[in-house]
């Protein structure tokens, strides 16, 4: 009778315990900060710099943790900053922060000419 009593109870701990980790699990990403370079020369740079860039890690019970915006794993999860970014033409582009599962967190950057931005210091001198 005892040895039932311990089994009953045994299984009644895992399923709390499962129950628990059900509560916990990630729902996405959200951006904090946005990283501190979000303009790019043709010509000059070739690739994203995520420095000062934050990101909260969403957890279903909405808990947030912040951590750097950079391609690393997290917990079960491996972070993918996805972008199909043209550092030879000007233009908007998207950096898209995702894991699976997960909500992705979305920013933009831009991609000018040299000379577009020799033109915009030049108008604003003259304002």
């Amino acid at each position: 009778m005892k040895a039932i009593v311990k089994l009953i109870m045994c299984i009644a701990m895992c399923f709390s315990l499962y129950a628990c980790d059900a509560g916990i699990k990630f729902v996405g990403y959200e951006i904090a900060t946005y990283p501190d370079k979000l303009f790019y020369v043709i010509g000059i740079d070739k690739e994203l710099n995520f420095d000062g860039g934050t990101v909260y890690y969403i957890t279903q019970d909405d808990n947030r943790k912040r951590d750097r915006l950079i391609a690393q794993p997290m917990g079960d999860f491996e972070r993918a900053i996805k972008h199909e970014i043209d550092f030879n033409t000007e233009g908007v582009y998207v950096v898209e922060i995702n894991s699976e599962p997960g909500y992705p967190a979305f920013f933009a950057i831009q991609v000018v000419s040299f000379g577009e931005i020799k033109r915009m210091a030049e108008s604003g001198a003259e304002q």
